[in-house]
């Protein structure tokens, strides 16, 4: 999955958000909506708390099929390769 802006990085977050809530994964959606929530923050603020809610998920959310989770790892390298580079 290859994102384009921060709007579809947006998009993103809320259907991953949905998704989490459909598996009962309340806590990790919580995590998700409120990162999408600072999209209209500055760009590096909103990367970073993308990125560590993304990583949350990663790591703790074992339900996600192989399709999500590839994406899921997909936006992740997109945006720590974006924050790699404001460096």
């Amino acid at each position: 999955m290859k994102l384009a802006s921060n709007k579809e990085l947006q998009e993103y977050l809320c259907r991953l958000t949905a998704e989490l809530e459909c598996y009962g994964a309340h806590v990790l959606s919580r995590a998700t909506k409120a990162a999408s929530a600072h999209a209209w923050d500055m760009s590096t603020e909103f990367l970073g708390h993308a990125r560590q809610a993304l990583r949350r998920v990663r790591d703790e959310e074992s339900m996600l099929n192989d399709k999500q989770r590839a994406d899921l790892l997909a936006v992740l390298s997109q945006i720590e390769d974006a924050m790699n580079r404001r460096r």
